[in-house]
């Protein structure tokens, strides 16, 4: 059913490049105008699949990939190739995206309100035409009125977690007085965003079409990730005082709790309407060819070949590949399936003593099958290719890490050589057709069980344990695919179910976090890694800054935790110490005799012999380039291959294969070694929030009100500052 709705979408979209009114001001062949294009509800469909590409952009399509591009500049859980993974901006915004420049900030202010203008003519529209023809009380008045309304409560939501107090337009208008207005309370707007949410949420209807077609659920999917989001940075970012003109930006813990409780309100209509489930594998929620049936895809996306594709699976192939890759803190989180932290706290890789490999190499799969088994679904592992091989655990493809994601690879395509992986047209390029879920039920959990432990710290009742069964446990009981037809999970546990009376004891968690609310930021790491929360989320808890800092360039146990002539100290955490920067962990003489064993097995075979075997010689063959590929990944990098031990040693290759040279070659990847690996010890408070953009100072002054709109605290109204 869904398959007929990409025609008119990208039709639409082409007539409606640049903006609405554009369109509506032009009188198309059929007849319709602005006078009775709004009587028809099939137009107003129409119309309203036009914001679905901007507001649910998902994979993009093509080359596209703009849902992604804050995750990998703001997660702290990245490593790339120059060694950094968070990025802040030391200066007045003026270039870059990265940043907060200046280019981002006036994409994100303008596009807001381009959308917001186009939102508030559909909600104008539907007053004053489509009313007088439905009914102001009709069901399908509500409906779209609803979904208007969604529109504009999403791009001001945008607006105000970006920059705090904004001007506040209820209907389109090109008077100078009010286009050049000044700033309005965050929290004013807010309780018209939520008046926009509910009304919604209220009247949208339950099914409007296949779970492509924006419904009630969706809806309030999308209105309880932004309340969480609220609630939480009015919580933590205090310091706003509502009366105060001068605070623009900063949380008001008085509000916190009304902006979490609408957190949990919104996500519970979610979860009363028992048509959303969790019972699908991990990876298999994202490699599907058709969501239309999947319980867990709220909104899915769809794509098709030779109509709309996207790139995704190329970055997860066997030949390409991307610099930006989850490093060794982020492994380093993942619980093993005893529910309990690696390393000395865990029981079921007992006995290891300190062999670090079996908790942190991907060569023989141990790192999959002491673990949660979502991270066996995230990165590559050792399978079997056609050829008979088995495959290497690492490649140079994913340079930032070595550790080499695979969440958006079907796993029946997992078998392939690199050759037939250059073959699968819908594995490479920017021709993949999987569908994706915009919007899943995993995260309306999370989003439900996050908000309720919040509350509780502000007056609210205590989490019981039937909340985290109905949530977070919820989300442990997913299946493993380990009855897949092709490359099956070599993991055999699920992750032990939260106990809230057994929580682990991780040593990394700040003393101001309590520990429920630390494990479920854990399992929002993992389970919504890649979905482009991260960024959002550590800004919102105020760690952004912080946890910046404590990418210090001292990683490992490098950090003495004694501080420097500048009174800094650098950030200790754990027995394997600070991970931030770190990739990988491999030990390069386990991949150099693994290569050398192949060789000699196959200079031992006996071509002659009467029970020689040829497809097993020719396997053999095979094995060889891959214990080769998998030791040049990291000896690849000849004189410039480092790493740091598990006694915080910096240690560089001497290019030798002695197996003194090689042992001494096991820890942490880094690549090139401490160069790039930025210190952010002077990042300025400024970044919590993004600056006006200097362009709206200029439109303001030019047409003659200078002085009407003020900059955030410690931003300059001038570039260069």
């Amino acid at each position: 059913m869904k398959k007929k709705y990409i025609l008119p979408i990208i039709l639409f979209t082409v007539l409606l490049t640049g903006c609405t009114k554009a369109f509506l001001d032009r009188k198309p062949l059929d007849s319709y105008d602005d006078s009775n294009f709004w009587y028809n509800e099939e137009n107003v469909r129409l119309h309203s699949y036009y914001y679905y590409a901007t507001y649910f952009p998902g994979l993009g399509g093509g080359w596209t990939r703009r849902a992604f591009s804050m995750e990998y500049s703001h997660a702290d859980y990245y490593v790339n190739t120059s060694g950094g993974g968070l990025t802040f901006a030391s200066t007045t915004p003026n270039t870059g995206a990265g940043g907060y420049g200046q280019n981002y900030c006036d994409l994100e202010w303008n596009d807001n309100y381009t959308w917001i203008r186009r939102a508030n003519v559909f909600i104008k529209r539907l007053k004053e035409v489509s009313a007088g023809t439905w009914g102001a009380d009709s069901e399908k008045y509500k409906h779209w009125m609803g979904i208007a309304r969604f529109f504009r409560a999403v791009r001001y939501s945008d607006l105000v977690f970006g920059f705090g107090d904004c001007p506040w337009y209820s209907e389109p208008t090109d008077v100078m007085d009010e286009l050049c207005k000044p700033r309005q309370s965050r929290f004013v707007i807010l309780d018209s965003i939520i008046k926009d949410f509910d009304y919604a949420v209220n009247n949208v209807r339950t099914s409007d079409g296949d779970n492509t077609i924006l419904n009630r659920y969706s809806v309030a999917a999308v209105a309880s990730r932004y309340m969480l989001r609220f609630g939480t940075i009015n919580k933590y970012m205090v310091g706003a005082n509502i009366e105060d003109a001068d605070d623009l930006w900063k949380g008001h813990p008085d509000m916190a709790a009304t902006y979490l409780q609408k957190a949990i309100d919104y996500a519970q209509i979610i979860i009363d309407s028992r048509k959303y489930d969790i019972v699908t594998p991990y990876r298999e929620v994202f490699t599907q060819d058709d969501l239309s049936s999947e319980k867990e895809a709220i909104l899915a996306q769809h794509f098709q070949t030779g109509m709309r594709t996207h790139c995704i699976v190329s970055y997860n192939n066997y030949n390409e590949g991307h610099s930006n890759c989850i490093g060794a803190y982020f492994v380093s989180n993942v619980l093993c399936y005893d529910g309990k932290l690696a390393h000395e706290t865990t029981v079921v890789a007992d006995p290891m003593g300190d062999d670090y490999g079996k908790l942190y190499t991907v060569q023989d799969n141990s790192i999959f099958k002491y673990h949660d088994p979502r991270l066996e679904a995230i990165l590559k592992s050792v399978t079997t290719l056609n050829n008979g091989a088995k495959c290497a655990p690492y490649t140079t493809k994913g340079i930032g890490s070595r550790y080499y994601v695979r969440k958006y690879m079907p796993r029946q395509w997992e078998h392939y050589t690199a050759a037939e992986a250059a073959a699968n047209t819908g594995s490479k390029s920017a021709s993949n057709f999987t569908d994706y879920p915009a919007i899943r039920y995993a995260e309306v959990l999370l989003n439900w069980i996050e908000a309720k432990a919040e509350l509780a710290t502000v007056g609210g009742p205590a989490v019981t344990q039937e909340d985290i069964d109905k949530s977070i446990n919820k989300l442990r009981d997913r299946p493993i695919a380990n009855n897949a037809d092709k490359n099956p999970s070599v993991c055999t546990e699920k992750l032990a179910h939260m106990d809230l009376t057994n929580l682990p004891n991780d040593p990394r968690r700040e003393p101001d976090v309590p520990a429920l609310i630390h494990e479920i930021r854990r399992e929002r790491m993992v389970e919504l890694y890649d979905d482009g929360f991260r960024g959002p989320d550590i800004r919102r808890w105020k760690k952004w800054i912080y946890w910046g800092m404590q990418r210090d360039g001292k990683p490992g146990k490098m950090n003495d935790g004694v501080a420097d002539a500048q009174g800094y100290t650098n950030y200790t955490a754990g027995q394997e110490g600070n991970l931030r920067q770190c990739g990988a962990y491999f030990e390069l003489d386990a991949l150099y005799n693994r290569w050398q064993e192949s060789i000699a097995a196959e200079a031992a075979i006996d071509v002659n012999a009467s029970d020689y075997d040829a497809d097993a010689h020719q396997i053999l063959k095979n094995q060889i380039k891959e214990d080769k590929a998998a030791y040049d990944a990291f000896a690849g990098r000849a004189g410039n291959l480092y790493c740091i031990n598990k006694n915080g040693e910096l240690v560089r290759w001497d290019q030798q294969t002695t197996q003194e040279s090689l042992e001494k070659m096991r820890g942490w990847w880094l690549y090139n070694g401490t160069v790039g690996l930025t210190q952010y010890t002077n990042i300025r408070d400024r970044v919590w929030v993004g600056a006006i953009p200097i362009t709206q100072f200029t439109y303001y002054k030019a047409n003659g009100y200078e002085g009407n709109l003020k900059q955030n605290s410690d931003w300059s109204e001038v570039l260069g500052a």
